[in-house]
């Protein structure tokens, strides 16, 4: 629409809403004579607004200029230092953050129940060689619940903002800069809140080691895999147009990152071809992390007759991990 009006001579100042700009500038002027003078010259315009594209794109290729958007050059003014634009969003965000209280409940439904189901599945795991399983696939399953839960709750949410972002962006209201750190800065306290209330349902009824170290560093952990799923989200929102493409080829993303995590297959006996993956994938480093978290010091009863059990029948938690 900005562009459109904006070759008929119609310029939209910047920091200026579209709709009210041409209700009070175009059709405003429909209680005056100038209504038809208007419209007789818009509709005269149809005809040759194909050739005039061309001849500005044509222009633009010899003179290496930009298309042009529809806002005139004389309505680009220097904007606000990026203090003041950080300042100013990070307002706003706070603001729409307040109104949807909703969205927050429902994260902090959603983590309390999937923290819940996930401890008792692995209800007071024992330390028998039986376990050690159980105990590996739990910190998996921990690892991909974090990123999954932060990642499609930041791809619903930003996908229907992106749309006012890119107005407000191509319109010289602000930076990228400014933008993504006061968003982030404004989210970052649910996206640490939530996964520290997480790990305190989940590592007690799991009964993993009880010393306050290890649980300050599980739910760090938790922390970072959480804002990883954040900008994996956001960065897959940007590449498509339609949250419903976005969400459809998200599997495509998030399967590879799944498999060569370490946890179905070992890193080290994959080809180049595939290897290069599991360098990138947070689900290995928090599910590497976890484990190193969990099973360090960690005393396993085994069988004297076990492969590497050691004296008076336990085997010590490196073991599992080396």
């Amino acid at each position: 629409m900005v562009p459109y009006f904006g070759a008929l001579g119609y310029h939209c100042p910047t920091h200026f809403n579209p709709a009210d700009y041409l209700f009070m500038e175009v059709l405003h002027q429909g209680a005056t004579s100038a209504t038809e003078d208007t419209f007789d010259f818009i509709a005269g315009s149809k005809e040759d607004e194909k050739s005039r594209a061309k001849a500005r794109e044509e222009d633009a290729i010899t003179s290496g200029a930009t298309i042009n958007t529809g806002i005139h050059e004389s309505a680009i003014q220097q904007t606000a230092g990026f203090w003041i634009q950080f300042a100013l969003l990070a307002k706003r965000a706070g603001y729409n953050a307040m109104r949807n209280k909703l969205i927050l409940k429902g994260k902090l439904a959603q983590t309390v129940f999937l923290s819940l189901i996930v401890g008792l599945i692995y209800l007071q795991l024992g330390n028998d060689a039986k376990s050690v399983q159980d105990r590996q696939g739990s910190l998996f399953f921990i690892v991909v619940q974090a990123l999954f839960g932060s990642l499609m709750g930041v791809l619903t949410v930003f996908g229907g903002e992106k749309v006012v972002f890119q107005r407000e962006y191509g319109s010289y209201m602000y930076g990228l800069p400014s933008y993504f750190t006061s968003r982030w800065l404004v989210e970052l306290p649910a996206h640490i809140v939530m996964p520290i209330l997480s790990s305190v349902i989940i590592y007690f009824m799991v009964g993993y080691q009880l010393a306050a170290d290890r649980f300050w560093w599980f739910a760090l952990i938790l922390v970072l895999v959480d804002n990883s799923g954040t900008a994996i989200g956001i960065f897959v929102s940007c590449l498509f147009a339609d949250i419903n493409v976005a969400l459809a080829v998200m599997p495509m993303f998030l399967m590879p990152l799944m498999i060569f995590s370490g946890f179905f297959v070992n890193s080290s006996t994959l080809g180049w071809w595939f290897r290069w993956i599991s360098y990138i994938s947070p689900m290995k480093y928090g599910f590497i992390a976890l484990a190193k978290n969990e099973f360090s010091g960690l005393q396993i009863l085994c069988e004297p007759s076990d492969t590497g059990c050691g004296a008076g029948g336990v085997r010590t938690g490196e073991s599992v991990i080396t």
